[in-house]
């Protein structure tokens, strides 16, 4: 069941390289097309440009149903680092794994999952990270037609499991026969025969 008509998922990455940031862009647009409004700092240009940097990753982080964190080496060494300049590239992901990290810390309710480019980096999830769910969308290029993890991601981020669950009944109080209160009795009896011997 869908808990919004469209979702609002901010994509938290590092600006490894111009050529990753154009897939970044690719893969949230993609998004888009289908439905999930997929926020990145990209987009900053376009929407509520007038906030500053810090007011801005706020606002969309905080209003997003769901964080999808894409991993890559930089992304990993930002997130655990405790000193921003430690962290290589350009961008706000200091600052994003900041409010990530507060968001786990305080056990808020914010969905988050973590997204791979490839096989080979998983060992690029941060150690924070690593219990939550993850997805592997090769090169970034989500395709619910042909993709079977493009097609779990959706399900995750629009709230749409592929398991029916029955609704929980109510427990049947049910009585025992005649019968089977005597024979309890009797082995009741018995295993206290039993101890005193």
């Amino acid at each position: 069941m869908l808990n919004s008509p469209n979702p609002k998922v901010f994509i938290s990455y590092s600006w490894d390289s111009e050529e990753y940031k154009g897939k970044i862009k690719d893969f949230a647009n993609t998004l888009r097309k289908y439905g999930i409004n997929c926020i990145i700092d990209q987009f900053r240009p376009r929407i509520d440009s007038h906030l500053s940097w810090d007011d801005w990753i706020d606002k969309y982080m905080l209003e997003a149903n769901c964080i999808l964190v894409v991993c890559s080496s930089n992304y990993k060494e930002c997130f655990e680092s405790l000193d921003e300049n430690e962290c290589k590239g350009e961008g706000g992901v200091f600052y994003e794994a900041k409010l990530i990290r507060t968001f786990i810390n305080n056990q808020e309710s914010k969905r988050i999952c973590t997204v791979l480019f490839s096989e080979s980096q998983k060992q690029f999830i941060p150690t924070r990270l690593n219990g939550y769910d993850r997805f592997i969308i090769i090169d970034g290029k989500f395709n619910l037609e042909t993709c079977s993890e493009s097609e779990n991601l959706y399900r995750f981020l629009t709230n749409q499991p592929d398991v029916e669950m029955e609704d929980l009944g109510n427990v049947i109080n049910l009585s025992l026969s005649e019968m089977q209160v005597s024979k309890e009795d009797e082995e009741l009896q018995n295993y206290k025969d039993d101890s005193h011997n």
